[in-house]
């Protein structure tokens, strides 16, 4: 094969290459996808954000540039082609590094595990993207245009290569070794699509029976699985010639409230009207990455509010300064002698009980106990209603549980 390469290189006179290069900046694959072809990404996005000193920065400034960068320059290349696993491990540490400020020199407290970080801020999370889910939210974009049949010379050849007559939502075959690494990469996004689009009924002609969602909250197959004959069952094959429903066929198989929840669905009077997707996570019906990404990562039910954290009328830094003490992670000795980096939990300043969160702040507002308070200064705001403090910094905690506090009272 090489010596065909070489003769027909020296024949139309164009060196033979190895490498086809980039295209827009994403790279030209032509063998087998290794971590090698997305060296530069990484490269780029360590530089932007090693470009900025941790002292420059505090802990919300650092959340805020992860999330600028991790949203601009992997998107375009993350919307093309699923990137490997292990290069979006490898972003994800480079941002979990740089959150909690470590460098080559110098490694820092991991407070908070990278999951819970990741969870959006109403669940108790800073609302950065894993790279992953990141990935495949984006691919889903993909999946919808091929699923909406977008005019497109792109869509149509992928259509008609890989689909035939078939719908991208009831594909559920593995890909052969000789398709394309584009469409391998959109497939491994189709469960994003499979949940998030719901068909308008029309013709019937492009609606799977079994495995597509038409009505209630899912398709058939998962109320009913088994074997239902042949998946390739269209919807208009339940169709009756006065435009309504005719169960016969399928009645033995689903429930009587199935049957009488499908009757209430209505048949449009205009045949020839040809189904059509929505999107049912927005309200106009049109896809949305971040819709999907709420699919690859659903927001978890708390009992804990953590919206009013983000709602206060205070700096970002406190706001971030709050986040770490209601989760409990601020780097006392008690949290440092039980990863093991310190021998004794004890307070340095009282010696008597081990310094954790409660130790720090004594459950009420005026009784706060930092190692930056004297005593006389302890004494003075415990005896006088009229504060006043030498120190911007006391005057600045006592402001800020003053507004936390009425904040939760509000609440």
């Amino acid at each position: 094969m090489a010596a065909w390469a070489n003769r027909l290189a020296t024949i139309i006179g164009i060196d033979r290459t190895l490498n086809l290069g980039k295209y827009l900046g994403i790279p030209l694959l032509h063998s087998r996808v290794s971590k090698a072809h997305f060296n530069d990404l990484i490269e780029k996005v360590q530089g932007r954000l090693t470009g900025w000193s941790n002292h420059t920065l505090n802990g919300a400034g650092r959340a805020t540039l992860i999330q600028s960068v991790s949203s601009t320059i992997p998107s375009y290349t993350m919307q093309t082609m699923e990137i490997p696993i292990s290069v979006c491990e490898k972003l994800d540490k480079i941002n979990r590094n740089f959150l909690w400020g470590d460098s080559n020199k110098k490694k820092k407290i991991h407070l908070l595990s990278w999951s819970k970080v990741c969870k959006s801020k109403d669940s108790g999370g800073l609302g950065i993207r894993k790279a992953r889910h990141q990935n495949l939210a984006l691919l889903a974009k993909l999946g919808w245009k091929i699923t909406t049949k977008e005019n497109s010379l792109w869509v149509s050849f992928l259509r008609d290569k890989y689909l035939h007559n078939n719908s991208l939502l009831s594909w559920s075959w593995p890909c052969k070794k000789s398709a394309s690494f584009v469409w391998r990469s959109i497939t491994k996004a189709n469960f994003i699509i499979k949940k998030g689009v719901k068909w308008k009924i029309g013709d019937g002609n492009s609606i799977d029976l079994w495995l597509d969602w038409w009505f209630g909250d899912g398709p058939l197959i998962d109320k009913f699985p088994g074997n239902h004959g042949s998946h390739n069952v269209k919807l208009n094959s339940i169709f009756n010639t006065n435009n309504g429903w005719d169960l016969s066929s399928i009645s033995q198989v689903i429930n009587t409230q199935t049957v009488a929840e499908i009757l209430l669905v209505n048949i449009p009077d205009i045949h020839g009207t040809g189904d059509h997707p929505t999107w049912v996570a927005t309200p106009n019906g049109t896809f949305s990455s971040a819709a999907a990404f709420n699919i690859v990562n659903p927001r978890v039910s708390n009992s804990a509010d953590w919206k009013w954290i983000w709602k206060l009328n205070i700096p970002a830094k406190l706001q971030f300064f709050l986040w770490l003490t209601f989760h409990d992670v601020l780097p006392t000795n008690s949290l440092r002698a039980c990863r093991g980096m310190i021998a004794m939990s004890f307070c340095p300043r009282c010696d008597e009980t081990p310094e954790d969160t409660n130790h720090l702040f004594r459950g009420w507002l005026f009784r706060v106990h930092l190692c930056f308070f004297s005593a006389t200064e302890e004494d003075e705001l415990l005896s006088t209603s009229t504060v006043q403090y030498r120190s911007t910094v006391n005057w600045y905690m006592v402001d800020l549980f003053a507004m936390v506090d009425g904040s939760r009272m509000k609440n």
